[in-house]
């Protein structure tokens, strides 16, 4: 039986001036084949007609950076492909001969020894490229082909000329199309960027000036300062309204003149609004005060909702502070026991603030449940008018009479 010796790798007499030809990729690969300097690593195959890298993390770590300044396996691989080598694959239930970690790769002209065949390696055209050379190619058979014997009648002459003005014609008029499309789309985008910084102005305006209100609400020293203030923050919120709902339209009809190449452009956020009825009812003699127990980058509406319907908040996530209060609502991610300890001892309802996940399957969403006595259960997502009668059910005490 013959023995699956590889060949003898020998430096060739012949100088580099044979490698003068051919891409430089495939030349350096072709040199550290002839030099075998780590033959445990990379070496040709057994019939001299592939090479096989045997440990691709040693030749990544000792060879890659050496010859191609980098070292990754990957892109040398990626690198192959596009001068169209193929590697070896074996079949599932076949034990690869070089070893489980070896990659084997082949090209018709990149053999042992063979270094005449290197110039036959070229790069993969793209798509477009391979379109122009086989043009190209039908247009020098065309023309250093033999002219025929029989002379072709003149009206085939005729059509063939006007064929190619057509054909000019036709890609003129590309040329034009596709500098028109080039326009307009840099002008939808122009108009896509100020649209969206303008949003995102008007929302940064929005927050401030609604923060203002409710501090300015929650600090009036008098009930007629406090109308006024309600009022405002009324105005302010239906003119913000309709402020949000123009600029939706303006997202809408630009989306359907032109889709961009990033995907639609967003919906601004709605704005969620109090009704009329709950701003314009205050029913308080005095002014409940609630402790939230909540992460106001998750709830913050919920601390809007309450300034509008007239409550006083501490935001206290943490517990930091003890004072009395007529309501505690508390996140069930932010109950520890102290904290459950705490208001276990005291009188004031509590509120437990969860997803509908933790409530059960058959509790549905913007619920409020009933656990017994002083409490309660809120589930999330919650509407405005849920959160409303739930002040009123447990500070009921507090109503004007």
């Amino acid at each position: 039986m013959a023995s699956h010796q590889p060949l003898a790798l020998t430096k060739q007499p012949s100088s580099d001036q044979d490698l003068e030809s051919g891409p430089e990729f495939v030349k350096k690969l072709f040199r550290m084949l002839e030099n075998n300097a780590f033959p445990t690593i990379l070496r040709w195959g057994i019939q001299g007609k592939t090479f096989v890298v045997l440990e691709p993390n040693e030749f990544a770590k000792l060879i890659l950076p050496k010859h191609f300044k980098h070292s990754n396996f990957a892109s040398f691989v990626r690198q192959l492909n596009k001068y169209d080598f193929h590697k070896i694959r074996h079949q599932p239930d076949a034990k690869n001969f070089y070893g489980p970690q070896a990659w084997e790769f082949e090209h018709s002209h990149f053999q042992y020894n063979r270094r005449d065949l290197l110039p036959g390696i070229k790069r993969k055209l793209t798509k477009s490229q391979a379109k122009i050379s086989q043009h190209g190619q039908l247009m020098k058979s065309f023309k250093s082909s033999p002219p025929s014997t029989t002379p072709l009648p003149t009206t085939n002459t005729v059509e063939v000329q006007t064929l190619e003005r057509q054909i000019k014609d036709l890609q003129s008029s590309q040329k034009k199309l596709t500098s028109q499309l080039d326009a307009m789309s840099q002008h939808h985008h122009s108009m896509v960027s100020t649209l969206s910084a303008f949003q995102n102005a008007m929302v940064s305006q929005d927050t401030y000036i609604r923060k203002w209100l409710h501090q300015s609400l929650v600090s009036a020293e008098d009930q007629g300062s406090h109308d006024h203030i309600q009022q405002m923050l009324y105005t302010f919120e239906q003119m913000s309204k309709r402020a949000q709902t123009k600029l939706t339209h303006m997202s809408t009809n630009i989306n359907r003149q032109m889709i961009p190449p990033q995907g639609p452009m967003l919906v601004p956020p709605r704005l969620t609004i109090p009704s009329d009825s709950l701003l314009q009812s205050q029913p308080w003699s005095i002014r409940p005060k609630v402790r939230l127990m909540i992460l106001e980058e998750k709830d913050g509406l919920l601390v809007n909702w309450l300034h509008s319907f007239g409550c006083v908040t501490i935001l206290d996530p943490t517990l930091q502070h003890h004072q009395p209060v007529d309501l505690n609502i508390v996140d069930n991610d932010l109950a520890n026991a102290s904290i459950l300890n705490f208001m276990n001892g005291e009188p004031t309802p509590i509120v437990s603030l969860c997803n509908s996940t933790e409530a059960g399957t058959s509790t549905p969403p913007g619920s409020v449940v009933p656990q017994g006595g002083r409490r309660d259960l809120l589930i999330r997502p919650f509407e405005q008018a849920t959160v409303y009668n739930l002040i009123l059910r447990h500070c009921s005490h507090l109503k004007c009479p």
